[in-house]
């Protein structure tokens, strides 16, 4: 009888050419001439981490302001000039960086340019304090409709606060709390913009239809950048995370209680971290997986289970949240959550890693489907792993790992001793 193999996965890569500009900026270009778009994107190596004390959420609310205008564009041209080229935009702050992405047809790549060097060297007039105070008001909006109004929408707020002690840069929330949105003025907004937003904190990537003409316009344009102030102090590094305390339970109206269990896990781009997401895979990913198939299949006492292996730069992190069926069950689902982790790791063999395994590169496959997601890798890649060559180490150390290296990893992470709870139940009527 014939039998059917599965082939070798084959090492995964992503090209392209990386230049270092004399002002320290990096520019990578990704070159897809079989794409009708083209990429734009630029990170900037600063989050919410570098946030000034009592001012959380300053490199959000920055990150608003980028779009309210420039130097020669006045509120709300950038949008109708992306929008009217048939592009579109967007940006996201994170602990540890604040991303810029935008696309447009390849036929308005000069316009993409302009525009974006636009907010990148003629941002400063922009920063007045009406600006200032009409986003600031958006974010407070935003963090109450976002979170605060939102079922479970303080959980995982809340979990980081407890995973990771008082004055550590993970301890706070990107968009920040309220009482410090209040206190942000336009005096920090530009001390944070001068010190962070500089040339060698920044990677610039092009993708889609990138020709040589372009490459030179590019850089002929983000050349003349410049830092407006004297670099950031040496980061001080807050204490690691702490973790065991006591489960945090948090009243909500919600339908449903929810556990939120978070656990400390080594850097991403380490090797340490694939075996970690390895075991993820293997324990959460799918219906056939031994924490769905145990606590919502057959026992029933989960109506969800989500597993999630946060990239972080200082540490990551580790979620798993279980929505609890019924009322009076959360203590019985978090114990058996915790038995089934333990029988699993136990039992992992070379089959069990292998399907990990391709079910990990199923998704990094997935992550470089056109060329703003390969453009999002690249950034990200480059801005904290500091080149492609890392990135492709990172992803070989996947298909590298044994069951040995995965097991003993996961056991030492998920200590269930070692990891913060949070319990998110229904309101009292």
């Amino acid at each position: 009888m014939a039998t059917c193999t599965t082939p070798r996965l084959r090492p995964l890569r992503l090209e392209a050419e990386v230049r270092t500009l004399p002002n320290g900026l990096r520019l990578a270009l990704h070159r897809d001439r079989t794409s009708a778009a083209f990429a734009l994107q630029w990170m900037v190596h600063a989050g919410s981490r570098h946030d000034p004390p009592r001012r959380s959420g300053t490199a959000h609310l920055l990150e608003h302001l980028l779009f309210e205008g420039s130097a020669h564009l006045p509120p709300g041209a950038y949008d109708r000039i992306l929008e009217a080229a048939g592009g579109s935009s967007n940006a996201s702050t994170w602990f540890d960086r604040t991303h810029y992405h935008a696309v447009v047809p390849a036929a308005a790549r000069r316009q993409l340019v302009w525009l974006e060097r636009e907010r990148l060297l003629e941002f400063a007039p922009a920063l007045t304090d009406d600006a200032v105070a009409v986003q600031r008001q958006v974010v407070i909006n935003e963090r109450r409709q976002a979170y605060e109004n939102r079922p479970y929408g303080l959980a995982e707020e809340t979990l980081f606060a407890t995973l990771f002690p008082p004055g550590h840069p993970y301890a706070r929330p990107t968009i920040g709390w309220t009482e410090d949105i209040a206190r942000i003025d336009t005096a920090t907004l530009r001390t944070f913009h001068a010190t962070y937003y500089r040339p060698e904190r920044i990677v610039l990537v092009a993708a889609g239809q990138v020709d040589d003409a372009v490459a030179t316009l590019l850089e002929e344009s983000f050349a003349p950048m410049s830092a407006a102030g004297p670099p950031p102090p040496p980061e001080a590094v807050g204490p690691p995370a702490v973790g065991g305390g006591p489960t945090v339970r948090l009243p909500d109206a919600v339908s449903f209680p929810r556990w939120y269990l978070g656990w400390c896990a080594p850097p991403y781009g380490t090797t340490a971290y694939a075996a970690l997401d390895l075991a993820l895979y293997a324990l959460a990913d799918g219906e056939s997986s031994p924490l769905v198939r145990e606590l919502v299949r057959r026992r029933r006492l989960a109506h969800d289970v989500e597993g999630a292996l946060y990239p972080l730069e200082l540490n990551a992190v580790l979620l798993l949240t279980l929505t609890v069926r019924r009322a009076g069950q959360e203590e019985e689902t978090r114990r058996a959550a915790f038995d089934t982790i333990a029988a699993a790791i136990d039992r992992l063999d070379d089959a069990r890693l292998e399907a990990a395994r391709r079910r990990a590169r199923r998704d990094h496959v997935a992550a470089l489907a056109d060329v703003e997601d390969r453009a999002a890798e690249i950034a990200h890649a480059l801005t904290f792993l500091g080149s492609l060559d890392a990135l492709h180490r990172f992803w070989d150390a996947y298909l590298e790992l044994d069951v040995d290296a995965v097991r003993r990893l996961a056991s030492a992470v998920l200590d269930p001793t070692r990891g913060a709870a949070v319990l998110v139940e229904s309101k009292a009527p």
